[in-house]
C-alpha cells in the first residue's frame, strides 16, 4: 500500500471519527453506537497501518484477497447492525402500542368521569 493512499485513508478515517463524535456530542447517536463505530473505525486505522496484519488474516480465514476479505467484514458487520436495529425498532414499537393503549384507557376514564 503506498503512503500517499494510506494518508488518504487515514484522513478519511478521521474525518468519519470527526462525524460520529459530531452527532455524539449532538445527542443524535447513544454512547454505545458511538463507542462501536468508533471502534469499526480503530480496526480499520490498524488494518491501514498495519496492511501486514490484513494479510495474516486474510491468509487465516482462506480468502484469495484482502479486498475480498475487508468486504466479507464489512458485510457482516452490516447484517449484525440491521438485525439489531430490527430489534430496537420492534422494542420501540411495543412500547409505542402500551403507550397508546394507556392513553386511550386513560382518556376514557375520564370521559366516564365527565
Amino acid at each position: 500500500m503506498s503512503i500517499n493512499l494510506k494518508i488518504i485513508a487515514i484522513t478519511f478515517i478521521f474525518l468519519l471519527v470527526l462525524l460520529v463524535m459530531f452527532f455524539s456530542l449532538r445527542k443524535k447517536i447513544s454512547v454505545k453506537y458511538t463507542i462501536f463505530w468508533c471502534s469499526c473505525l480503530c480496526i480499520l486505522v490498524l488494518f491501514t497501518l498495519f496492511p501486514d496484519l490484513l494479510l495474516w488474516f486474510t491468509k487465516l480465514f482462506g480468502i484469495q484477497l484482502a479486498s475480498n476479505f475487508i468486504f466479507a467484514i464489512l458485510i457482516g458487520v452490516l447484517f449484525f447492525v440491521t438485525i439489531y436495529l430490527t430489534m430496537v425498532v420492534s422494542e420501540q414499537n411495543e412500547k409505542i402500542r402500551k403507550l397508546i393503549q394507556e392513553v386511550s384507557l386513560l382518556k376514557n376514564e375520564k370521559n366516564k368521569k365527565n
